[in-house]
């Protein structure tokens, strides 16, 4: 777990760079999404959560926003202080103005979710 930390920014950054949103990683069969989400199975098993949503502080190459979605993704296993923060990362991200295309994608996110997040 030493290096996990420093190869899940990494991922995060070259995610960025292929344009691979946080929504997709979820899905997405690329290595580095793959490789990403081993990582946070990693995090899960350990009992590694407040580490993991340490990440939120990190604001470059979405990570914090990456970070939210894996949160959200196990919802039933965190507390509800670190799911509201994700919620809350994802909305701020929904309203950003520096990228459209990933607005949109959020806000798209939110609508599909809203009868969870009520």
């Amino acid at each position: 777990m030493k290096s996990t930390g420093s190869d899940f920014l990494f991922l995060c950054r070259s995610l960025y760079f292929k344009k691979i949103t946080p929504i997709n990683i979820l899905t997405s069969n690329d290595a580095d999404s793959v490789a990403l989400r081993a990582i946070v199975d990693e995090y899960f098993e350990l009992n590694k959560l407040e580490s993991l949503c340490g990440f939120y502080m990190e604001y470059q190459y979405c990570v914090n926003l990456i970070t939210a979605h894996f949160v959200f993704e196990r919802k039933d296993k965190v507390s509800k202080h670190y799911l509201n923060d994700a919620i809350e990362i994802i909305q701020r991200y929904s309203t950003t103005p520096l990228d459209v295309e990933l607005a949109k994608e959020e806000l798209q996110w939110l609508e599909a979710n809203k009868n969870i997040l009520d």
